[in-house]
């Protein structure tokens, strides 16, 4: 029993326990008793013949636990100061660093346990980052920070330019003046600097003028206003990704369809054609905001249950048939 204890105290202690029966283990339920906390339960030590009460018995500074699982002694001093995997680091260190002082490179990212600390990346995760590249690719084999996602800022993680082969050090690999991020988001071709002069969306606006004002390469009217993006930028003035350019409730396109100021606020509360519904009520019911009485059906817009529909003449207060 103790043999299959020690055995699998050595691979793992998270293990200890594994191939000990239930009935084994509640025959000793001093087992899980680990007075000093230093990994070892008292039943062991007792074995072993070190201090249940002392988590380093041989005051090295190694804890007994550390000790035990990678096969040092932990009852005479000294190992603390070795390097047992020759990576640089002495087993003292590795203890604190949670790495494995028998295996040079703990992670196995192709980067040594020392080389990691060195640059200050984890020993023990083998893409420190997050970017779905190992910390010893980054290093070797495509230069980008382990330690940034998006090393060139792009928009893109290392990992992801690396699995569609664009440059993971340069935001703009084809130099055409669109990041890469920009143009893998919508579907361009960020090996090619063709595309930068094309207009995917038959705006009139190039793929290159979409990146610097900021609209949707692939959507002739961004913000959904009504007017064109190119309409926004040359024509009206207003914002080509904000449909509400003076922020007062209506619609750049609808400000622009019934002659009023996309960039005055104040014009919302008026009512311009004296039915008793301000222009920004107007908008909302999809009414014409110069006509008081839309449908032409005899009601004007405020009193019209119907606005929009001239067959039938229903008034807020009365029904006429």
């Amino acid at each position: 029993l103790l043999e299959t204890l020690m055995q699998n105290l050595s691979q793992n202690p998270s293990t200890f326990f594994d191939g000990i029966s239930i009935a084994q283990q509640q025959a000793m339920p001093n087992m899980v008793i680990d007075s000093d906390a230093d990994a070892l339960p008292d039943y062991v030590e007792a074995e072993l013949g070190t201090n249940p009460l002392v988590a380093d018995t041989d005051a090295d500074g190694l804890l007994d636990g550390f000790e035990v699982q990678w096969g040092f002694d932990p009852l005479v001093a000294g190992d603390e100061s070795g390097d047992t995997d020759q990576d640089g680091l002495d087993n003292l260190t590795e203890q604190g660093l949670g790495t494995n002082p028998t295996d040079a490179d703990t992670d196995s990212d192709g980067l040594s346990d020392q080389q990691e600390v060195l640059l200050g990346t984890s020993p023990v995760m083998s893409d420190s980052d997050g970017d779905g590249v190992s910390d010893g690719e980054e290093i070797s084999t495509l230069g980008t920070d382990p330690l940034l996602a998006d090393t060139d800022g792009d928009g893109l993680s290392d990992g992801e330019e690396a699995l569609l082969a664009i440059n993971p050090t340069s935001a703009d690999t084809d130099a055409d003046g669109m990041p890469d991020g920009f143009e893998v988001r919508y579907g361009l071709d960020a090996t090619s600097a063709q595309d930068a002069m094309a207009d995917a969306d038959n705006d009139g606006l190039n793929n290159l003028q979409e990146y610097t004002a900021g609209t949707n390469p692939l959507l002739a009217d961004t913000d959904g206003d009504g007017l064109t993006d190119i309409e926004e930028l040359n024509v009206t003035a207003t914002s080509p990704i904000n449909s509400d350019s003076d922020d007062d409730g209506l619609g750049d396109g609808f400000e622009v369809q019934y002659g009023f100021d996309p960039h005055n606020p104040g014009e919302a509360q008026l009512d311009g054609d004296g039915d008793g519904l301000t222009n920004l009520q107007e908008f909302g019911l999809g009414t014409d905001p110069l006509l008081a009485d839309s449908d032409g059906d005899g009601v004007d817009d405020a009193n019209d249950e119907l606005p929009l529909d001239g067959s039938r003449t229903e008034r807020i207060d009365v029904l006429v048939v």
